[in-house]
């Protein structure tokens, strides 16, 4: 009888996690300011969506595989993955978009002890500005983001290149909105 009892309440956690109509208690909130206060996951996902991600992968082909659409998936919550930070380098953005921090970020993520140095999937992501330190590049982290930052509704190309044709403003905001936006990095216990 108790093992039912166990068997039934981890079942009502797991229901009430996946229906995005509460934070499951081990999920932080978002400190970032960016993020507003009634973050949440769409209670219409798409189809195929899987909520909340269960790793990075998941996350990744909720981003990169072709009509995905991260912010019908998730909305704005506060989503946890683990990965291997792997750090910036140097952005190339010739449109110089801003907010640069949000449209043109050379920081991603890949795989926790995937230590391929070409072709591992990773997710490129921006960096909220309220975030302090960053760990070094190699760095396994509990990543906490978002997509559909407020910040993304101002997002907009400054510099067209010669015998170019500027983006719609709209397809840059769009693009905005389905970034990844980190709000918090927390280095992982070795």
């Amino acid at each position: 009888m108790h093992r039912t009892a166990l068997a039934t309440v981890a079942l009502l956690i797991a229901v009430t996690a996946c229906s995005g109509s509460s934070p499951s208690p081990s999920e932080p909130e978002s400190s970032s300011s960016a993020s507003s206060p009634e973050a949440t996951i769409p209670a219409s996902a798409p189809a195929g969506c899987v909520n909340p991600p269960a790793d990075l992968a998941t996350l990744i082909a909720a981003t990169q595989t072709e009509g995905a659409d991260p912010v019908a998936c998730y909305g704005n919550a506060a989503l946890n993955v683990e990965a291997n930070w792997v750090g910036g380098g140097v952005a190339d953005c010739p449109t110089a978009p801003e907010p640069a921090w949000l449209a043109c970020s050379p920081f991603s993520l890949q795989a926790v002890g995937d230590t391929r140095k070409v072709g591992a999937p990773q997710l490129f992501v921006a960096v909220d500005p309220a975030i302090g330190t960053l760990p070094e590049s190699g760095t396994d982290v509990l990543v906490t983001g978002h997509f559909d930052d407020s910040a993304a509704d101002s997002c907009h190309e400054t510099h067209v290149l010669p015998d170019a044709s500027p983006e719609p403003v709209a397809d840059t905001i769009e693009r905005c909105r389905n970034t990844f936006v980190v709000s918090e990095v927390l280095p992982l216990e070795p």
